[in-house]
């Protein structure tokens, strides 16, 4: 792990794989952290890669501000792209996860010149989202119940909902976790990161991202794209399926079936396989 210095934070970040091997960025989603991201690690080592994972702003305990107005995509990019700046690192793939994969569609719709590669793993280009939400009562009814199950419409601020989220044992979240499909295994071990002062605040802050008119405005992706994706959980497949109409470039779009929201957590194999079979085709 490196504490690297961007914008004015500090960030932990765990870099692996043999020097001169050909970088991938991994962002996690919410509530993940870095370690999310060790399953594939291990495997993209393995063939060869070096992955840099950061812990990212709000949950890096060095980039975690307490002012809200601090939390949003452009500054959660400029973050991104500093770290692979501090590295040395012009060009690289990128993988994303959650609203680490949002944030990856916005990095690769405005610097396409940065990525050889993008990979999204469970949520569709943010444009695809919106029309979603906007044209389709079934996609507005799942994101209206995702945002019920973490209060982002409510009017208690980012402290007092991760506070709510914590009472009596984490209940709340940990039936959050659950019923996406969280195994108990790291239910425990989410819950003990996440109570921890100040860190389930800042991994909230992201929800106040959740913008659908900034989301309708992302420009189409030019860079060859692997959308992995599962239904539930704020997603229908009528929306998953309209992200290739954001995408001009190579695109393969992966459903996978008999399986919930945590890909990283739960389906890390397949993950991995359909990662590294995507980086060698470019």
């Amino acid at each position: 792990m490196q504490q690297i210095e961007v914008n004015g934070y500090r960030f932990d970040v765990w870099i692996a794989g043999p020097e001169d091997g050909r970088p991938v960025l991994l962002l996690h989603g919410f509530p993940q952290h870095a370690a999310s991201w060790n399953e594939v690690v291990n495997e993209l080592t393995a063939n060869g890669f070096r992955t840099v994972v950061p812990n990212q702003r709000g949950y890096s305990p060095g980039a975690r501000p307490t002012a809200y107005d601090q939390y949003t995509m452009d500054a959660f990019m400029s973050d991104a792209l500093g770290i692979m700046d501090e590295l040395e690192i012009e060009r690289f793939d990128l993988a994303g996860f959650g609203l680490g994969a949002i944030l990856s569609w916005h990095v690769a719709a405005t610097h396409p010149e940065r990525l050889r590669t993008l990979t999204s793993l469970r949520e569709p280009h943010p444009a695809a989202f919106a029309k979603g939400i906007f044209e389709d009562e079934e996609q507005t009814k799942a994101f209206e119940e995702l945002a019920a199950s973490i209060e982002v419409n409510s009017n208690f601020g980012v402290a007092e909902r991760a506070n709510r989220q914590l009472a009596n044992n984490a209940e709340g979240l940990r039936a959050l976790l659950r019923d996406n499909g969280m195994e108990d295994d790291d239910i425990s071990i989410f819950v003990q990161r996440l109570s921890q002062p100040g860190v389930l605040a800042g991994a909230m802050s992201w929800h106040l991202t959740i913008d659908l008119d900034w989301f309708a405005s992302v420009p189409s992706v030019k860079v060859p794209t692997l959308f992995v994706w599962t239904e539930g959980t704020g997603l229908t497949a009528e929306t998953a399926r309209t992200a290739v109409d954001y995408v001009d470039a190579p695109f393969r779009d992966v459903f996978l079936e008999d399986t919930h929201h945590w890909l990283l957590e739960n389906e890390s194999e397949i993950v991995s396989e359909l990662l590294v079979e995507h980086l060698n085709q470019y």
